[in-house]
């Protein structure tokens, strides 16, 4: 597959909302800040010169490429945890919130692992060939993308279907349905989905598969749920 994709568009295109969602969903202030420029030319930046030392077998390139994709994912971290760190003074409806938010800064830490991990790869020695990722499929679209369209819609749907606040606080409570066991279950399951792929370990893989795809299973349930509670 051409997973470098997702360290490149996709993953910018997943940056460039959460600038803009996480102030949002914390009730934060948007304003520049160092980490923020650091993400966006990072992940604008390291991927496009990834590409290029793959494309010409230059390993230089692809160090340099992977390092500045590195520096880009740990300022998008520093970006979500300023803004949590500033966040509004919310009395109510934690367990959605703790949806929302709980995706929305783990995608943000998957990613960053998926970058270390990768620029570990090519500095040990790995081929500098093809456009797979291999096993960092797991963190890269199961921690950072699915994630993040997780947080995402369980923050939008109340704001942006049709009905009375009566039905959008419904849609809220059915949106964070088991928020804390589904949480613990998705990034424990990325965890050792990951490790048992890495390690070849076939147990911890499968149980690091089931756990993600219960977790997986109940989001969108509680979304087809929570649609039906908009009034059309």
């Amino acid at each position: 597959m051409p997973g470098w994709h997702l360290f490149g568009a996709v993953s910018l295109t997943i940056f460039a909302t959460l600038v803009y969602l996480a102030p949002t969903v914390l009730g934060a202030r948007l304003r520049p800040s160092i980490p923020l420029a650091v993400g966006l030319v990072g992940v604008a930046v390291g991927p496009v010169l990834t590409a290029a030392g793959f494309a010409l077998d230059l390993r230089p390139a692809v160090v340099a490429g992977m390092a500045v994709t590195l520096f880009g994912a740990v300022g998008q971290v520093a970006y979500a945890v300023d803004q949590y760190r500033h966040r509004g003074p919310f009395s109510t409806e934690h367990d959605w919130r703790r949806v929302v938010v709980g995706h929305l800064l783990g995608g943000t830490a998957w990613f960053a692992a998926a970058c270390a991990v990768a620029l570990a790869a090519v500095i040990g020695g790995g081929p500098v060939a093809g456009w797979s990722i291999g096993v960092l499929a797991v963190p890269m679209v199961g921690g950072w993308l699915l994630q993040e369209l997780v947080g995402s819609w369980t923050h939008l749907v109340p704001a942006v279907t049709p009905g009375s606040p009566v039905d959008h606080a419904a849609q809220r409570r059915v949106l964070a349905f088991a928020s804390r066991s589904r949480l613990v279950a998705w990034n424990a399951g990325i965890g050792l989905a990951w490790a048992g792929l890495a390690l070849d370990a076939a147990v911890m893989a499968v149980a690091g598969a089931v756990a993600v795809g219960a977790a997986v299973a109940i989001s969108v349930a509680a979304l087809a749920r929570s649609l039906t509670r908009a009034r059309y």
